[in-house]
């Protein structure tokens, strides 16, 4: 019996202000210093920005913002001054949040924390997951944002976004939160400004004829990122190519059996992810997974 060859792969992630491109096949590694976009525009929110102040505000104080302080923190956000990520640990520090949670444990912060945001006792993968990254030294910021931006508690606060997704990437989601939640992680939550910049690069990869991490003008996949407004404080990539009788499924698995596209969609850092899928003249298919955590969608 004759085997189909596996579709190619290449991988990238970035933490803050770095980023690490990996390439299989040949193996090699480079590490590239990258910073996010750090200039201060005055817009005014859009509307997802505006929904991700107002989970934070619900998940760390159990109430609305009020005009005022909704206000300032939407133009805190959407002007670039300040990272979701950013505001979450100001959040954190704040008198209401530490007289509630700041003596606590990191077992018992967890558990109240299901308790109080999600409505629920925490599940053992949950619990788990969660109290370990906190005795790593995760902050309790970086979690409150994981418990706020899951599409759990966007459902439970009726501040999920509208669906149009094509099928394809329906089942790219489902695939990718399927393993996730098997290995006791949040599931992410469907970003369109991260779809944007991989369906984008998806689009020069396939009329470029090649896959590389580096795209359009010489950009990095942080710098994709960026360009379509979200600020973000960590992001990756996964990208991949192959013949156009590959499905989601076996694009998600070949991405699942390498360690370093395995290491992105396991990452307790993300929050965020889009998907991107372009055909070139070649008859190749190029397809973009793009995660981050820290921006609106």
């Amino acid at each position: 019996m004759k085997l189909r060859p596996g579709p190619r792969l290449a991988v990238g992630v970035g933490l803050l202000a770095a980023s690490l491109l990996l390439s299989v096949a040949p193996a090699s590694a480079s590490t590239v210093q990258e910073a996010p976009a750090t200039s201060v525009v005055s817009r005014a929110a859009t509307p997802a920005q505006s929904d991700s102040i107002l989970r934070l505000y619900r998940a760390y104080f159990l109430r609305d913002p009020d005009a005022k302080g909704h206000a300032h923190w939407n133009s805190q956000y959407s002007s670039g001054s300040m990272s979701l990520a950013a505001i979450s640990q100001y959040f954190a520090r704040s008198p209401e949040f530490q007289e509630r949670y700041g003596s606590l444990s990191n077992a018992q912060f967890t558990d109240l924390i299901y308790s109080n945001v999600l409505g629920r006792k925490a599940d053992e993968n949950g619990q788990s997951y969660w109290v370990r990254r906190l005795n790593q030294g995760s902050s309790r910021g970086a979690m409150m944002i994981g418990f706020s931006e899951s599409p759990e508690f966007q459902k439970k606060t009726k501040t999920l976004p509208p669906s149009s997704l094509a099928a394809w990437e329906r089942e790219l989601l489902a695939l990718t939160n399927k393993h996730r939640t098997a290995n006791g992680l949040q599931a992410l939550s469907y970003c369109t400004r991260l779809a944007s910049a991989a369906q984008g690069h998806s689009n020069w990869q396939a009329r470029n004829r090649v896959m590389s991490h580096t795209g359009a003008n010489g950009s990095t996949h942080s710098q994709r990122i960026s360009a379509t407004g979200y600020v973000w404080s960590w992001t990756g990539e996964n990208i991949a190519s192959g013949s156009a009788t590959y499905s989601p499924a076996d694009i998600i698995n070949a991405w699942m059996d390498s360690q370093s596209h395995r290491a992105n969609m396991l990452s307790g850092n993300f929050s965020h992810v889009g998907f991107g899928r372009a055909v070139g003249s070649d008859g190749l298919v190029y397809w973009t997974q793009n995660f981050a955590s820290g921006g609106a969608c």
